[in-house]
């Protein structure tokens, strides 16, 4: 069985034994769904950024404020059959590497960021985090 979520035609599927957090914020809103482990995806709507590598840059400009030796590369592809800009991070972090998809892409009015990451004896919560990109759409898609 599956959860979905979907708030202003933003949808995902994720697993039903996944915790999900919507929050709002002054410029738009998140959602976050936990792993029952460490794993996480983080899917945010910010009304105030009109350029999605503008969002990528802070979201890896954070990680880099607490994980000062992380490697990050430019990374791309596609979110909801959009394309994206953003990162692909590495850091070590309580002896675990830990790896993190960052992406970004314009939407009506802001840009949608996508964030996950989950430490490396987490692989088959990786290939979950990858499903649930691949599940999200935006109402235009329908």
């Amino acid at each position: 069985m599956t959860g979905e979520f979907e708030r202003a035609g933003v949808r995902f599927a994720y697993p039903e034994n996944w915790e999900c957090v919507p929050d709002d914020y002054e410029s738009g809103w998140a959602v976050t769904v936990y792993s029952p482990d460490t794993a996480f995806l983080s899917v945010t709507y910010d009304a105030g950024v009109d350029d999605p590598n503008e969002l990528a840059d802070a979201a890896l400009s954070t990680l880099r404020g607490e994980y000062p030796q992380l490697d990050s590369e430019p990374a791309g592809g596609t979110i909801a059959r959009s394309p994206a800009v953003g990162y692909d991070v590495q850091f070590i972090a309580l002896d675990l590497t830990n790896t993190c998809l960052i992406r970004a892409i314009p939407v009506s009015g802001g840009t949608l960021l996508v964030y996950w990451q989950a430490c490396d004896t987490e692989s088959q919560n990786q290939l979950v985090l990858r499903a649930i990109c691949q599940s999200l759409t935006l109402a235009d898609d329908d």
